[in-house]
C-alpha cells in the first residue's frame, strides 16, 4: 500500500495504519506537543535572559546609529535603530537632544541662511542672501553691513586679517574690519586657504590661481582651465596627499582632486564617483579623515598609500525616512563631532532606501510602501557623526525651509554649532570635550523629541510571539518631564500607547494588552516620546528599554505510539512488521498515520516518524515491541 493514504478506514480500536502499513497497538495512542523550545541553559551567575520561559530584547544600546528599518541580526545589529530625534550617541541612554537656540533675525530678513563665517576679528558674520550682519557678543545682530551683488557662491574664509566671500563670476568681496573692497575683475567661485596663500577656483573656466595678499591684481595662474570642467567644481578645501602632506583639493561632482602645486595640475584621488548632482558640497576633514557628500552618501577617505574608503553615510543599510530625504551640502567639524547639514528640500526625486525592495523608508509608516519622496517636502536636519554612527541632533520644524550651512566657533568664549536653518541661524552650546548627560547639571534640553526603534522579529519571521511586558528603568521624570512609550506590529503605520504615561522615577513597567493578558505580534517596534517642562536644564532620560515576550513556535502535534510485533497481523510476519518500521524511519517524506478514536470515527494525519525505541525477544522469536514519535507536519 501507498505511504499516503486518501481516505483510510480502520474498524478495531488496536488497529492503526503507518505509511499504509497496518500495525497493533499495545496501547492507547498517546497526544503530545512536539514543537517547545528546548531548556535555556545557564552558564554562571543568572541573568535576565535565563527565564526557562520569557526572552528579552533591548532597545537602549543606540550608539550605532539611525537608518536600520529592522534586525536582520539582532545580536550584531542591537545598537541600531530606526529614526529619532532624541539623544541618541551616549552608552545606555535615551534623552532630550541638546538645545538649539535660534537667534531672532534682523528686522524685515527673510531670505536663506548663505553663509556664517568666524572672521578675521573673531565675531560671526552672517549672510541672509547677499546681506551681511555681524552676530554679536550678545546673539544679536548688527545693523546691515554689506549688501553683496549676489549671495556668496561658497564658504567665506579668513585670510591676511581679512574676511573673504567669494561671488562666483561677479568678483568677490572682502573686510578688513574698516572697509568693504569690492573686486569684480577676478571670478571667484570658491576660496580656501594653504601655505601662506589663498587659492580660489574660477566659475566659467575652472581656472585655479592664488594670492599672497588677496588684493585686486595679485593672482598667479596656478593651471589653465582644468579636465574637470565637465565634473563641475564645487568647492576647494585642505587635505592630506599620499605622502601626508597638507595639500589644495578641488571638490567636484565626480569626486576629489588634489592639487600639485609643483607641477600645476590636479590629479583625481582613488575616489570616484558617478557624476552625482548633489556630490562634493562642503566636504568636511575631521581628525585623519576626509568626508566627501554625494546625497545623503558620505565616504571617508584616509590619504595613504593605498588610500582607503568607507560608505558612513546616511543611505547606508535601509536609508533614512522619507521624510527626511535630500543632500547633505555642509559639513562643520568639532573635537569629538563632525555636524552634517542635511539640506532637504530638493530640487528632484530620491532614492530614499538602500535596503530590500519595496520596504518604506518613511518614520511612520508600514512595509510595502515607496522608496522615493517627493521633491521639496522633507525636513531638514543636522546629523552628528560621532565615527561610530549617525545621529539626529536638530530637525526642521519645517518642510518647506532649508537647512544651509554650519559652523564651529569658539566665538565669544563660546563652544558653539553655529548653523542656518528655516531662515534663520541657530545654535547649539557644544561640550569642551566628551560630555555626560548624566553628570552635567548646567546643560540645556530641547523641548520634546521622539525614538523608533527598528522592527523586531526574533530572528523569524513565520513565527507569532505573545509580547507580555516593557520593563524600563527612568531618571529625571516629573509631573513636567514625561517619557510616553507607544509600540507598533506587524508592519503597520499605526501605533498604540503602553499606559501610563511614565512621570515616576526608577523601574517602570508597562503591560501589553487591555486586560494585560499581552499581545501577539510577528514583528514588532518601539516608539518613546520625551518631554519637559519649561526649565531647560531638566530631562528625562531612559536608562533601560527591555522587551519581555514569549516565543511561540507553530504548534506541532505529535503521537507516542507502542506498536505490538510479537505475532503475525494482516499478513505480515513479525521480523516483517519490524523491518517495514525501519523503511518507514528511513523514508523522507510524509506519511499516512489512522487510528480509531474514542467515538469511533477514524483520525488521518500526515506524520514523519522519529524515535524508535525497541523491546525484541531473545532467542529465535522475532519481533517485539516498538514505541514511536509521529509527529504531524500537514
Amino acid at each position: 500500500m501507498a505511504d499516503v493514504v486518501t481516505a483510510p478506514r480502520i474498524l478495531d480500536h488496536d488497529t492503526c495504519m503507518i505509511y499504509g502499513s497496518f500495525f497493533r497497538l499495545a496501547g492507547p495512542v498517546q497526544i503530545q506537543r512536539a514543537s517547545d523550545y528546548p531548556q535555556k541553559l545557564a552558564l554562571g551567575q543568572y541573568k535576565a535572559g535565563d527565564h526557562p520561559f520569557a526572552s528579552y530584547f533591548s532597545f537602549l544600546d543606540t550608539t550605532g546609529g539611525c537608518g536600520l528599518y529592522e534586525y536582520q541580526d539582532p545580536a550584531k545589529q542591537g545598537d541600531r535603530f530606526w529614526t529619532s530625534t532624541c539623544q541618541t550617541w551616549k552608552q545606555q541612554l535615551i534623552t532630550l537632544p541638546p538645545l538649539a537656540t535660534a537667534v531672532a533675525n534682523p528686522s524685515g530678513e527673510t531670505a536663506a541662511v548663505t553663509a556664517i563665517v568666524h572672521g578675521h576679528d573673531d565675531t560671526i558674520y552672517v549672510a541672509f542672501g547677499a546681506n551681511i550682519y555681524r552676530l554679536q557678543s550678545a546673539l544679536t545682530y548688527s545693523a546691515l553691513l554689506k549688501a553683496l551683488s549676489v549671495a556668496p557662491t561658497g564658504k567665506a574664509v579668513v585670510f591676511n586679517q581679512r574676511t573673504f566671500f567669494p561671488r562666483g563670476s561677479g568678483g568677490y568681496t572682502y573686510y578688513d574690519g574698516a572697509a568693504w573692497t569690492d573686486v569684480n575683475n577676478q571670478e571667484a567661485a570658491h576660496f580656501t586657504v594653504w601655505d601662506g596663500r589663498l587659492f580660489l577656483i574660477e566659475s566659467t573656466t575652472s581656472t585655479i590661481k592664488y594670492s599672497t595678499t588677496g588684493n585686486t591684481g595679485s593672482w598667479t595662474q596656478l593651471t589653465t582651465a582644468l579636465d574637470m570642467l565637465a565634473d563641475v567644481p564645487t568647492g576647494l578645501f585642505v587635505y592630506d596627499d599620499t605622502a601626508s602632506e597638507s595639500v589644495v583639493h578641488v571638490a567636484t561632482k565626480r569626486g576629489p582632486y588634489a592639487v600639485d602645486f609643483t607641477n600645476a595640475q590636479a590629479l583625481p584621488l582613488r575616489l570616484r564617483l558617478p557624476r552625482q548632482t548633489n556630490a562634493g558640497k562642503g566636504p568636511g576633514v575631521w581628525r585623519d579623515s576626509l568626508f566627501y557628500p554625494a546625497g545623503t552618501s558620505v565616504y571617508r577617505y584616509l590619504a595613504g598609500d593605498p588610500a582607503t574608503v568607507e560608505p558612513v553615510g546616511l543611505d547606508l543599510n535601509d536609508g533614512i525616512p522619507s521624510d527626511q530625504k535630500g543632500a547633505i551640502v555642509d559639513m562643520a567639524p568639532d573635537l569629538s563631532y563632525l555636524f552634517w547639514v542635511l539640506d532637504s528640500t530638493s530640487t528632484s526625486n530620491n532614492a530614499l532606501v538602500n535596503g530590500p525592495a519595496g520596504m518604506h523608508a518613511g518614520a511612520f509608516g508600514g512595509f510595502g510602501a515607496i522608496t522615493t519622496a517627493p521633491r521639496s517636502t522633507g525636513l531638514s536636519s543636522i546629523y552628528l557623526h560621532d565615527g561610530r554612527g549617525n545621529h539626529t541632533i536638530f530637525q526642521s520644524a519645517s518642510t518647506a525651509q532649508a537647512a544651509t550651512v554650519g559652523v564651529v566657533s569658539d566665538a565669544y568664549d563660546a563652544n558653539r554649532l553655529y548653523f542656518g536653518a528655516d531662515r534663520t541661524v541657530y545654535y547649539i552650546d557644544l561640550p569642551r570635550g566628551l560630555d555626560n548627560p548624566l553628570q552635567d547639571t548646567t546643560l540645556v534640553y530641547g523641548a520634546s523629541c521622539s525614538h523608533i526603534s527598528s522592527w523586531f522579529w526574533h530572528d523569524n519571521k513565520g513565527e507569532t510571539k505573545t509580547a507580555l511586558r516593557l520593563l524600563l528603568e527612568i531618571e529625571g521624570a516629573s509631573a513636567n518631564e514625561t517619557v510616553t512609550v507607544y509600540y507598533g506590529t506587524d508592519g503597520s503605520s499605526s501605533w498604540t500607547q503602553l499606559t501610563p504615561v511614565i512621570s515616576a522615577n526608577g523601574s517602570q513597567t508597562l503591560i501589553f494588552g487591555a486586560s494585560e493578558q499581552g499581545i501577539a505580534f510577528r514583528s514588532i517596534r518601539i516608539r518613546v516620546d520625551l518631554a519637559r517642562g519649561s526649565t531647560s536644564t531638566n530631562r528625562p532620560a531612559v536608562r533601560g528599554l527591555t522587551l519581555e515576550y514569549l516565543p511561540n513556535l507553530t504548534s506541532i502535534r505529535a503521537f507516542a505510539v507502542q506498536l505490538d510485533c510479537s505475532q503475525e497481523f494482516f499478513d505480515q510476519t513479525p521480523q516483517q512488521q519490524v523491518d517495514r518500521i525501519w523503511t518507514i524511519l528511513g523514508t523522507a517524506t510524509l506519511g499516512t498515520f489512522s487510528f480509531r478514536d474514542d467515538e469511533g470515527d477514524t483520525r488521518s494525519y500526515l506524520v514523519k516518524a522519529y524515535r524508535p525505541i525497541g523491546e525484541e525477544y531473545a532467542g529465535l522469536v522475532e519481533g517485539g515491541k516498538y514505541t514511536l514519535q509521529l509527529v504531524q507536519f500537514n
